[in-house]
């Protein structure tokens, strides 16, 4: 019995009860949803060929829907139903392998394609058609979010006006049906010569303004892909570039503004400098330094250490020569068993920075005014010119995304630490046995005697062992910072935290470096940029793995996702999530206390203002009209073919409480209006509405 139910409930909710004969309406939404998919197809949204191919079945859809529209087409539904469900197992299997939100756009462009076109076969009622127009507007709003030339404004025009005839026909298709079954219509009155019919112009006027204005919201929400418009950098180079400040690359302390020579404020790291030492503590406030467009956000790599003596991080600089050019070509560093993923990074300077180029490890290509770049050895990129604010600049890199299984197999070669700079292995006389024989300890614990697999075992004890915190207890300068760190303290910031991996790992023999940099910043939700602060200063370590190169660990975040390779996507999306939102509630709660308050505030206002303004136009139609309107309120619909007096009949026999004077005042009215016989007058007839209104 419940099977035949269930069964008998399905097939209601599926009948077909009023197909949609307007052809001109299905002409404009087919418009539509084929000009979103085109823009889908034409912003490199959606793989090429599947999209061509949408693009193409949608008219056939389109026509096989029409001439179907009378009937049940049940054998159609099931399938469409069974092809709906295999695309949304397909998008989240895409959605698998994204490491950010900006990699779930294509399978989500992909799901609307497939969605749209599965849709398209099944468009009887009018209902069905509006659903596929809305669904255009958000194939359109894919698109806009590429960052697409000005081409876009065609399809963007073409949709528009598309839209305003769909929705001008459904507001007539709609007003038709309303005739036809002598319905009340609040917004189409025929009867009423009060309230005139919009006139089409008006309709089409506030359809377009509608239209628009969803579309805007749409473009101004969704995230801009940097790449997409890396082809139009928003500089100008000029003739010569901006003017040099220094003539051999090195390092140059921060340029602050107004500051002096010496950027000492609470916005200049002291990580980026030829040497660091990391008994020393940040006070960084959240100046934003820099604002980046990307759709991978990665770690910006500034400076790397490779010298480590009495506790200190230095360099050993060799002077390179500059590279020139428009880009600056960089060589390739990656080994030739790393697997890498393009990665471009377009950052403005909100604040004067350091000559370095920040980027993601492993730049190809640097965009630069000054057309000059000096990359020094140890991966640090430096530039000649005045790194100031306002200062905008591109690096395309190659990032490594090498899987962990295949990282945690590569082995050095059999000779062993030949073919490895020494200097990535040096280590001083000064540093405690015990700091050499926990690193012994930890390499036989680790699941395989290889670089990376040793630095994994070495990171997750640092994790485990040592709490992360900017008010840790000095290290006296007459102690070595390591050793006071994993055998004393147990609580650091992430310079003594870096330096303590990187020197565990040296003792074994295992290339490793200190890198000061910047965390990825936090993502503007509209721009869909991020914003870099200076409290993003962060410190970290780089190993380096046989056949591949140089990879990151982030010892200091083991619990963090700023560097973790290995997290699930929806895991470290969720996780960034909540503690985003929990650490923005629990800094300052009164903001989000109030924006609470203020939606529900905004949301009560709302709704006293649409009853307002629904009841200042029910007050503007006839009483006769307010009266139906209220019976139907009350459950007692009167049929297409009852007279004034039958349905006042009705509503007294099925609402007794009801003023009988007052309901005969009001049918005389509108007997009286009807057939041009003598009447009550309206003022009267209003009121006994008003007084019925009020009683009930």
């Amino acid at each position: 019995m419940a099977g035949r139910r269930l069964i008998e409930a399905i097939a209601e909710v599926n009948t077909t009860r009023r197909p949609e004969h307007d052809v001109v309406l299905r002409v404009a939404v087919l418009v539509a949803v084929v000009t979103g998919a085109v823009a889908v197809l034409l912003a490199g949204a959606a793989p090429v060929g599947e999209a061509a191919a949408i693009v193409a079945l949608l008219p056939l859809a389109f026509l096989w829907s029409h001439r179907r529209r009378t009937e049940s087409n049940w054998a159609a539904k099931v399938v469409i139903s069974v092809l709906a469900v295999a695309v949304l197992i397909r998008f989240f299997d895409g959605l698998s392998g994204i490491t950010t939100v900006d990699d779930a756009r294509l399978p989500l462009s992909v799901l609307f394609l497939e969605i749209q076109v599965l849709h398209a076969f099944d468009l009887p009622q009018r209902r069905d058609l509006m659903f596929s127009l809305v669904s255009s507007l958000a194939l359109l709003g894919l698109a806009l979010a590429t960052g697409p030339g000005a081409w876009m404004f065609v399809p963007f025009v073409i949709h528009l006006c598309a839209a305003t005839v769909a929705l001008h026909r459904h507001g007539r298709s709609r007003a038709q049906e309303w005739a036809e079954e002598g319905v009340v219509a609040p917004a189409v009155d025929i009867e009423d010569p009060i309230v005139p019919a919009p006139s089409p112009t008006h309709t089409v006027g506030r359809s377009a303004v509608a239209v628009a204005a969803v579309a805007l919201l749409l473009f101004g929400l969704l995230p801009l892909r940097s790449d997409g418009s890396l082809g139009g950098l928003p500089f100008s180079f000029g003739s010569a570039g901006p003017a040099a400040t220094t003539d051999n690359g090195r390092i140059q302390p921060p340029f602050a503004d107004g500051a002096g020579p010496r950027g000492d404020g609470p916005a200049d790291y002291f990580g980026f400098a030829d040497r660091v030492d990391p008994r020393s503590v940040g006070d960084l406030d959240d100046t934003p330094i820099m604002r980046v467009r990307t759709d991978r956000p990665r770690p910006l790599r500034g400076v790397v250490f490779d010298v480590y003596d009495d506790g200190v991080w230095g360099r050993s600089p060799t002077d390179p020569e500059p590279a020139q050019g428009l880009p600056v070509v960089l060589p390739d560093q990656r080994g030739s068993t790393s697997a890498t993923q393009r990665v471009t990074q377009t950052i403005e300077l909100l604040h004067a920075t350091p000559n370095l180029v920040f980027a993601a490890s492993d730049p190809r290509e640097v965009w630069l005014a000054a057309r000059s770049v000096t990359p020094w050895d140890d991966g640090t990129l430096t530039t000649s010119v005045d790194m100031s604010a306002g200062t905008v600049y591109s690096v395309v890199s190659a990032i490594d995304v090498t899987p962990a299984a295949t990282l945690r197999t590569a082995v050095a070669r059999p000779d062993g630490a030949a073919g490895v700079d020494p200097r990535w292995t040096a280590l001083p006389d000064s540093v405690p046995q015990r700091v050499h024989d926990l690193a012994r300890q930890l390499a036989a614990q680790a699941a395989a005697p290889t670089p990376y697999a040793v630095a994994e075992t070495v990171q997750a004890w640092i994790g485990d062992r040592v709490a992360y915190s900017l008010d840790g207890p000095v290290v006296p300068r007459s102690a070595d910072p390591v050793d006071h760190l994993l055998f004393e303290s147990r609580v650091g910031w992430c310079e003594p935290i870096a330096t303590s991996m990187v020197v565990l790992l040296r003792s074994l023999g295992v290339p490793a470096r200190f890198v000061t940099g910047f965390q990825p910043g936090a993502r503007e939700l509209l721009s869909g940029q991020y914003v870099v602060r200076a409290a993003d200063a962060h410190a970290w370590v780089e190993v380096q793995v046989p056949g591949v190169g140089w990879v990151p660990f982030d010892p200091t975040g083991a619990t963090s996702q700023v560097l973790d390779p290995e997290g699930q996507p929806s895991e470290v999306l969720l996780v960034r999530l909540l503690a985003r939102l929990r650490d923005a509630v629990t800094d300052d709660p009164w903001p989000w206390t109030a924006a609470a308050a203020a939606v529900v505030a905004l949301g009560w206002a709302a709704r006293l203002a649409r009853a307002a303004v629904a009841a200042r136009r029910l007050r503007r139609r006839s009483p006769w009209v307010r009266l139906l309107a209220a019976l139907e309120a009350e459950g007692v619909a009167p049929r297409p073919s009852d007279t004034p007096r039958e349905a006042v009949q009705r509503a007294h026999r099925s609402l007794p409480h009801l003023d009988r004077d007052g309901l005969d005042l009001v049918r005389a009215h509108e007997e009286g209006r009807r057939y041009a016989a003598p009447g009550p007058d309206e003022h009267a007839a209003h009121a006994a509405v008003d007084r019925m209104l009020t009683r009930r």
